[in-house]
């Protein structure tokens, strides 16, 4: 939902830019003679007799758009806490798994992607089954980077980071790994 209405915003903040930049541009062709008909020949004369070039008919440019606030405002600090979320999940890569931790220096599954999402300063359930009741559901073609994937029928859940591959803490022997999200089977996808 989030994301729909910041395409919304980004795409009329680009409309608004455009109509603002031909509103604003330096006329350079003349106004035709209020007598000239829509179709002009290749030359005119003005009232003073002076040859001047066809022009199209003027075209007033619309008003500007309106757009409430600052795009910038919205999609920043969105970006901002997606990088931050994969960023801390993945820097993590290589720690010890051990069940029940929640950081700094080991995590199991759900104690990584939460302790990922507080250091981006957002509070998230601790188990990966609240963490997936909690989230928003997310079709899997339409998964972005941070979004939590869980997995083994709410049993497990990893971080995706973008290109078919997720973060997670997977088991004693492996640790925190960067995987293909294809070596599991995906039971959903929720966004926070």
């Amino acid at each position: 939902m989030a994301s729909k209405s910041i395409k919304r915003a980004v795409s009329t903040a680009l409309i608004a830019g455009l109509f603002t930049a031909a509103a604003t541009a330096p006329a350079t062709a003349q106004k035709p003679p209020a007598h000239a008909s829509s179709v002009l020949p290749a030359t005119w004369y003005t009232e003073n007799n002076t040859k001047a070039a066809a022009v199209a008919p003027f075209i007033p440019a619309p008003p500007p758009v309106v757009v409430p606030e600052p795009v910038q405002e919205i999609v920043a600090p969105i970006i901002a806490a997606v990088s931050s979320v994969v960023d801390f999940a993945t820097g993590k890569a290589g720690s010890p798994y051990v069940y029940g931790a929640n950081g700094p220096s080991a995590f199991d599954c759900s104690g990584l992607v939460q302790w990922s999402y507080a250091q981006a300063g957002k509070s998230i359930p601790r188990t990966s089954s609240e963490q997936w009741a909690a989230g928003t559901p997310v079709s899997l073609d339409a998964i972005q980077p941070g979004d939590i994937v869980v997995m083994y029928g709410g049993g497990h859940v990893g971080i995706y980071i973008g290109n078919g591959q997720i973060v997670h803490a997977l088991n004693e022997g492996t640790g925190v790994i960067i995987d293909a999200m294809s070596n599991y089977g995906v039971d959903g996808v929720v966004r926070f």
